[in-house]
């Protein structure tokens, strides 16, 4: 159990209320590096870590492990995943080793956390608080 959770109340709501399907972005550390525009998706299946990100946290060829797995996108479009990588991941006081799957895509978010982080770190996310 944790003796600090994160909770969210009425406070916290967007000034123009529930009305609204915002993304739900937060920061991390990883690498002593914060990484802001962290996208938090219950409807990802897998990590996605952007090339991009990847080769601004200093991450080099010899961190990422190969695969051929192949990732559908929101979009429907199908991606080829170029690596793996295991990243430590901090959320506030919640750190993880965490396994993403490395895509060299433009994306709208410098790191996504979907299912397999959610359920690693027990969170719940609140679509109406984001």
């Amino acid at each position: 159990r944790l003796t600090n959770p994160i909770t969210f109340s009425d406070e916290d709501l967007p000034s123009y209320g529930a009305q609204h399907y915002l993304a739900l972005y937060i920061s991390v550390s990883c690498s002593q590096r914060i990484i802001p525009m962290t996208l938090i998706d219950d409807g990802s299946a897998v990590n996605v870590l952007p090339l991009k990100t990847a080769t601004l946290l200093g991450l080099k060829a010899s961190h990422f492990a190969p695969t051929s797995q192949m990732v559908r996108g929101f979009d429907g479009t199908v991606r080829q995943i170029s690596s793996t990588v295991i990243l430590v991941v901090c959320a506030g006081i919640v750190e993880r080793k965490v396994e993403c799957q490395v895509i060299d895509v433009t994306a709208s978010f410098n790191l996504l956390l979907g299912i397999p982080w959610i359920h690693a770190t027990g969170v719940v996310s609140s679509t109406l608080h984001q």
